[in-house]
């Protein structure tokens, strides 16, 4: 098919279980541990057209961290709903942000 991978700029803090999605040109990265007992409570932005990283956004404070649900418009918002805050995955929570 003619495609092959090609690395891009690293990001900030290595990570499992976060949301990804696409808005627009960029590339959200939110929450997800960086270790077990470590939550990452920030929204990392790859811009794809400048090829670099863009400063984090915090989550709010009551945000899940985890196991969330992400959805897009594709050209504005992003949305976060429920999923699990802390860290050993627990507990759930019910919120929802755009």
């Amino acid at each position: 098919m003619g495609l092959e991978w090609e690395p891009v700029a690293p990001i900030r803090s290595p990570r499992f279980d976060a949301g990804g999605i696409q808005v627009g040109s960029l590339l959200l990265t939110i929450g997800g541990y960086a270790a077990i007992d470590e939550v990452l409570e920030v929204v990392e932005f790859y811009d794809m057209a400048r090829g670099a990283w863009l400063p984090p956004l915090a989550l709010p404070e009551d945000a899940p961290h985890s196991h969330h649900a992400v959805a897009t418009d594709g050209t504005r918002y992003a949305y976060v709903v429920a999923g699990q805050r802390g860290t050993w995955c627990s507990p759930a929570v019910p919120r929802a942000y755009v």
